[in-house]
């Protein structure tokens, strides 16, 4: 494992750990011990509570950045890590967009990332995690791609699923720690083969 995700791992644990703190002394903290051996100097740290039946989960996103020469954010670094009663369970990292949302609903778990290009194009890429037997595997990998109309509306121009898991089975899943970009590359080739 990197160093950096070592660190990280004790990071998001002390964070957990001292919940009560303010989020910006923490930050702080972070930026301070940690951001040399991350790729971008600017950190975003998020935390979700989130609930499945009668087993509450606490997730970690930290987003590394890089801003453009317009001063925009750009270059994502991205990590989630899922806790449980304060003990790290699952995490991987990718890069990618900006994650704007993560939400849950009943088995599943979804992380959104968004990214405008100067003209108006969008991308939003979803990637779903289902809690099976107390551990959360890929569901489904997709991305939106949308303009803005005329009246300033966004318009989906397509939508792709480059994975989705229906094994009933549930044989061949894809475990949340194995998600990384070269996997998601991976199923990107896999589908562009077909289609």
């Amino acid at each position: 494992m990197p160093r950096f995700l070592k660190n990280f791992s004790f990071s998001l644990l002390a964070f957990v750990l001292s919940y009560a703190q303010d989020n910006d002394e923490i930050l702080k903290k972070l930026q301070n011990a940690y951001i040399r051996d991350l790729p971008y100097p600017n950190v975003l740290l998020d935390s979700y509570d989130m609930s499945f039946g009668n087993k509450t989960y606490f997730v970690t996103t930290m987003q590394n950045y890089n801003k453009d020469r317009y001063g925009d954010k750009a270059y994502f670094y991205n990590c989630i890590e899922v806790f449980e009663d304060s003990s790290s369970r699952q995490k991987f990292c990718f890069n990618g967009d900006s994650i704007i949302n993560l939400e849950n609903k009943e088995s599943f778990f979804t992380i959104k990332t968004y990214k405008q290009d100067r003209i108006g194009n969008i991308a939003n890429t979803y990637l779903t995690f289902r809690l099976i037997n107390g551990k959360f595997y890929l569901h489904q990998y997709s991305r939106e791609k949308k303009h803005f109309d005329a009246n300033d509306e966004e318009v989906v121009d397509k939508a792709l699923v480059y994975y989705f898991q229906d094994d009933s089975k549930e044989e061949n899943l894809i475990p949340l720690e194995s998600v990384n970009d070269e996997l998601l590359q991976k199923l990107e080739l896999k589908y562009n083969a077909k289609y």
